[in-house]
Parts: structure tokens; sequence; C-alpha cells
């Protein structure tokens, strides 16, 4: 039916939606990342801290790789003809991370590094 919530559907749109957020954040914003941070998650051994900085180094990531759009998203709130909330985009994209798929992210991130380290 029309408008009717399909939570398996919802939850591939929004794995997608994270999964390219993710991929956008770890092309873009791995650089401003403290050495000492991604020393700690690449040795991490015990798996509740690799996950706690893993979790770390994406939200720094995230919030790098939408600072530009920060300031648009500001301005087309305010130029909206009706009062729109003020939306924080840093954790309207942080949302979209599925906590099952966090591993998959933190994969992901691990080769990320792995590669900077080769470059």
């Amino acid at each position: 039916m029309e408008g009717e919530h399909h939570p398996t559907r919802f939850k591939f749109v929004r794995d997608r939606v994270g999964m390219y957020f993710a991929k956008h954040a770890l092309d873009h914003g791995l650089q401003h990342v403290s050495e000492t941070t991604i020393k700690s998650f690449l040795g991490a051994k015990d798996p509740a801290e690799r996950a706690r900085l893993g979790n770390l180094l994406l939200r720094q990531s995230v919030d790098v790789a939408v600072e530009p759009v920060v300031p648009v998203m500001a301005e087309i709130q305010e130029m909206a003809p009706v009062h729109l909330e003020p939306v924080d985009l840093r954790n309207l994209v942080h949302r979209f991370f599925m906590r099952a798929r966090f591993g998959a992210y933190h994969d992901a991130i691990s080769q990320r590094l792995a590669a900077l380290q080769l470059a």
C-alpha cells in the first residue's frame, strides 16, 4: 500500500546510505585524524576497544567530510518559507550507520588506513 512503512526496505536503504557516507568519509576525512588515534585503532587487540576507536575514527572522518556542507545547510534552513528546526548534519549522517554493520565499516577503515600508510 502507498505510504506503508516497509522495515526491510528501510533497512536496505539505510544500509546503502550508511555505506555511501562511510566510503565518502573514508575517502575525504581520514587525513585529519590524529596519528595516535590511527595507531591505537590499528594496534587494538581487544574487540571492544577496537570498536570504540573505529567508531571514533568514523565519527571524526564524517565530521570532516560534511564540514563544507554545514554552512550551506544552515543557509537553506534560513531561506525556508516555513520555520524548520535546525538540523545537525553530522548527527543526521551518523544515524545512517547501522550498528550491525560497524564491523564492515571498521574493516573498510583498516584497509583505507593501510593503503594510506603504504603511500
